[in-house]
C-alpha cells in the first residue's frame, strides 16, 4: 500500500516524536542491557544463500578505451 509518503519523510517525523517524547521523561525505551535481561532465548537466523558466477573475460585489450 502507497501512502505517498518518502521513506526520509518518514524518518524524520518518527525521529522528531522520539526527541519529544523523550525529552517530555512519561515515555523511555529500555536500554540494551535491559532488552538483554528482558530476553531469555536465544534466536537463530538461518540465511539460504545461492553464488552467481561472475562472467569475467580472459583475454584483455591491452588498451581498453
Amino acid at each position: 500500500m502507497d501512502w505517498g509518503l518518502s521513506e526520509s519523510a518518514v524518518c524524520r517525523t518518527v525521529y522528531k516524536i522520539e526527541n519529544i517524547l523523550i525529552s517530555s521523561r512519561k515515555f523511555s525505551l529500555p536500554g540494551k542491557k535491559e532488552l538483554l535481561k528482558m530476553s531469555s532465548h536465544e534466536d537463530l537466523v538461518v540465511m539460504d544463500v545461492m553464488e552467481s558466477p561472475i562472467e569475467r573475460l580472459f583475454n584483455w585489450p591491452k588498451k581498453i578505451f
